[in-house]
């Protein structure tokens, strides 16, 4: 019992608050959500991808610059 307990505090330390906060926020929003670049430019490709194979399931990107000059976006479901 002790090492279930270790192994889930291990587990839930190894996680960042940030990583949580936007797993959480992908699953309540229904969305894809990326915070670089890099990230955008998958996401873009994939929410192109899904509403050419796709078009009655339309998908909406959006992109913006942060604060920090950082870039982020989204790719929101129907």
């Amino acid at each position: 019992m002790k090492l279930l307990i270790i192994l889930v505090t291990l587990l839930l330390t190894s996680c960042s608050a940030r990583d949580v906060g936007h797993f959480f926020l992908e699953e309540v929003t229904n969305s894809n959500i990326g915070q670089s670049a890099a990230a955008c430019n998958q996401i873009k490709n994939s929410c192109e991808i899904a509403n050419i194979n796709t078009p009655d399931a339309f998908r909406q990107y959006s992109q913006w610059n942060n604060d920090d000059a950082s870039i982020s976006c989204s790719c929101s479901n129907k």
